[in-house]
């Protein structure tokens, strides 16, 4: 029965009540409203849960392969999601091994789970031997060994690669009897309390654990001796929790401790001192703390909803508080191996990454976890976060999924004719390069402008790149030799905006904001003409920024575009023989224009701006090729042709990217979600294959997006990637309505 619509489903998609019960269907046309139902949900599901949310794209893909579903398809690409393990109980803390391909967790019925990364199962049974919850686990350094600390006021060490136990426990492990009397032998003095927390020191001899009661013990792992302890007298009343962390500095000279008393603590660890004063700061207990991998920095957080950064020479806090949304409390907290981001797990279910440089939130928080997410890891290649939280559950995230760690602004971009390449134009005052068949950096950067690049653009023949700048400069690049061909092109009283090449590569157009346009010799450089004022005869300060300009198929016409000029001057046309306008502008557009695309036959051009739609005009008649595409619900910034002349692409600051199938019945666009944040430039590549985003207005920066837009291949890296299907529950609740049995 089709009778729910996809309005009802989203509406309870919202409120998390998804038990849209589809019964079988069959026939083309059920297929096809199932196939946007499912779609439906899994852009609505996307935020929140995203591993429910893929595998509903893929269903809706399979079902049919409708405009709704390759949207929602296509759009899993930006998910950090890729991959979940099931436990055997509630999860309190998780690590990875430093070779990145084994995980443990501490479980609260007593044991601790080890999986095999490679294939995602266990590595071997669980590991008995805690006769209470185990709050923390640690890899040794050189990875042969996991420690792990529990509730019943012991550390025991098991060897990584089979699990058995490694001597005794450290510590004296509570018995069965004495466990429901813990709270009167503390007050007696006669024990220590609950392990809460558990590291290695960097050469793998010795292991800390903070107490319950106020103190930190440091083992030897070898011989199983306690090496020494430290604590604060009177830090807390008898039986509170003192310690909830501890961590070694990379060289093993220095202790960090946090705790209930809302300080951090630094010790030598060589006589157990205190080194000065506790650090403070936070207004609630400290739950974490964790060295940057250099040892400069020390990062805390708990309770008070904050993450704070300190230095470690001066003791001092670095910036501004790391926070949270909505004020979440922060359980755990781990350093990416190259120092540069902060990974946090939070109360509230979420997993935040903070850039450390800016203390910026690398927004949004990833989300998943249905309880409480008690413990956070990084991987040693940087490239995978695990988390583990109370509702059993391992989730897996790269925590960047761009082509670029950049965040400087990206203002333009090119992809390469016949090549792999996209150039970038941006605040960082260079030419940046990008293996898109890599997804990696392709050599140096282009460097010689000075101050930021707004406008790059390629040959047709792919073999030289154009670039215009912030100085007034034009330069024109050697892409197989990665320098500049011949001197600067000068002539621009101010930024040059736009630059583009004629269709047979002999000749560069150029404009900015002195409100003219300049045609250039690609071979020698020389200026073909004197400037052409698009605003006037002459110079003058309310000139209007040419943001645009674009040749005709047959060169013999300039395009161009400002968003600052009258209603009828926004788009005009320049005789490249007379150098003259054209007194024909376009009828009917309204509001500012910010990009133009010209057709790769001549015969059309588009124009996006600020009144959020997408024209069509006869390159040659000045008029509107049928009804204005709608779709966008805020400004269009960006517009380019796939080189086919059939597929037009565009985006904007409705933080979506649409790809229009132009001449199909209604021009109903592909829409592609998931990038947070406004995309100002866009690139396609001649199959089209690829498409390249650049976005920002995030709290993170600026950031750049490859899309594969191929569906057989974006489906099978999903499958290959997360590795999971529904569940019997999850294929009863949405695939009743088909006749797969499985996704993936």
């Amino acid at each position: 029965m089709i009778a729910m619509t996809v309005v009802a489903l989203v509406t309870a998609a919202a409120g998390m009540a998804t038990s849209a019960h589809l019964y079988r269907q069959r026939g083309a046309a059920d297929r096809t409203a199932t196939s946007r139902q499912l779609a439906a949900l899994a852009v609505n599901l996307a935020a929140n849960r995203p591993r429910e949310s893929m595998l509903l794209a893929a269903a809706a893909w399979r079902a049919a392969p409708t405009v709704e579903a390759r949207g929602a398809l296509l759009s899993t690409q930006a998910q950090q999601f890729v991959g979940a393990m099931d436990g055997p109980g509630p999860l309190r803390d998780v690590a990875i091994n430093p070779t990145g391909d084994q995980i443990a967790a501490a479980v609260s019925d007593g044991t601790v789970s080890v999986w095999d990364l490679r294939t995602r199962r266990p590595a071997f049974p669980p590991l008995h031997g805690h006769l209470e919850q185990v709050n923390a686990v640690a890899y040794s350094p050189d990875g042969r060994l996991i420690a792990s600390a529990s509730h019943d006021e012991s550390i025991r060490v098991w060897d990584a690669r089979t699990g058995a136990p490694v001597g005794k426990p450290l510590g004296e492990p509570l018995t069965q009897g004495f466990a429901q009397d813990l709270g009167i032998q503390m007050e007696l003095g006669l024990r220590h309390g609950a392990t809460l927390d558990v590291a290695f020191s960097p050469d793998s001899t010795m292991v800390a654990g903070a107490q319950q009661n106020g103190d930190v013990v440091l083992w030897n792992v070898r011989t199983g001796a306690e090496v020494g302890s430290l604590s604060v007298p009177g830090l807390l009343p008898t039986g509170q929790e003192a310690f909830h962390t501890v961590a070694f500095n990379r060289a093993g000279t220095v202790l960090a401790t946090g705790g209930g008393d809302n300080a951090v603590r630094l010790w030598r660890v060589s006589d157990r001192r205190q080194i000065g004063g506790p650090l403070t700061g936070h207004r609630g207990p400290v739950r974490t703390v964790e060295f940057s991998p250099d040892g400069t920095r020390l990062a805390s957080a708990g309770d008070d909803e904050k993450a704070l950064l300190w230095d470690t020479r001066t003791r001092r806090v670095i910036g501004s508080p790391m926070v949270t949304y909505g004020g979440d409390a922060t359980t755990d907290v781990e350093f990416s191996p190259d120092g540069k981001y902060l990974a946090g797990s939070t109360q509230e279910k979420k997993i935040y990454l903070w850039d450390v440089g800016t203390q910026q939130v690398m927004a949004p928080p990833l989300a998943g976890h249905r309880d409480v997410a008690m413990g956070i890891a990084y991987a040693a290649r940087g490239d995978l976060v695990v988390s583990a939280a109370l509702d059993g559950g391992i989730m897996l995230w790269e925590p960047v999924r761009t082509i670029s760690p950049d965040t400087q602004p990206v203002f333009g971009m090119a992809m390469q004719p016949h090549g792999t390449l996209l150039a970038t134009a941006g605040a960082s005052a260079a030419v940046n390069l990008f293996d898109v068949a890599a997804r990696k950096t392709a050599g140096a950067a282009l460097t010689g402008h000075r101050g930021a690049v707004y406008a790059v653009a390629f040959s047709p023949d792919g073999t030289l790149l154009a670039s215009g700048g912030q100085d007034g400069t034009v330069r024109i690049w050697d892409v197989a030799g990665r320098r500049q061909r011949g001197p600067d092109l000068v002539g621009h009283r101010g930024p040059v905006r736009t630059v583009a090449f004629r269709p047979d590569g002999a000749q560069l157009v150029s404009g900015g904001d002195d409100g003219t346009i300049r045609v250039w010799e690609t071979a020698s450089g020389a200026a073909v003409n004197e400037p052409i004022f698009t605003g006037g005869d002459q110079y003058h300060e309310a000139a209007p920024t040419v943001t645009r300009a674009r040749f005709s198929a047959d060169g013999q016409t300039v395009v161009t575009a400002a968003y600052d000029t009258p209603a009828d001057e926004g788009v005009q046309f320049w005789n490249m023989r007379t150098f003259e306008a054209v007194r024909k502008p376009l009828r009917d557009y309204r509001g500012a224009i910010f990009d133009i695309a010209v057709s790769p036959d001549g015969g059309e051009l588009v124009t996006v701006g600020r009144d959020q739609m997408v024209r069509r005009w006869d390159m040659a008649a000045r008029t509107s090729v049928g009804p204005a595409l709608g779709g966008h619900t805020d400004t269009i910034l960006a517009a380019v042709y796939r080189k086919d002349g059939r597929t037009l692409v565009t985006s904007g600051l409705d933080t979506t990217m649409r790809i229009w199938s132009l001449g199909d019945p209604g021009d109903v666009p592909v829409t592609i979600t998931g990038m947070h944040g406004w995309a100002s430039a866009v690139a396609v590549s001649d199959d089209g294959k690829w498409i390249a985003t650049a976005v920002g207005g995030q709290p993170r920066g600026w950031r750049l997006y490859l899309w594969d837009t191929d569906e057989a291949a974006v489906l099978d890296r999903l499958c290959r990637t997360i590795r999971t299907d529904f569940t019997e529950d999850e294929t009863r609740q949405y695939l009743d309505a088909v006749d797969f049995a499985r996704v993936c």
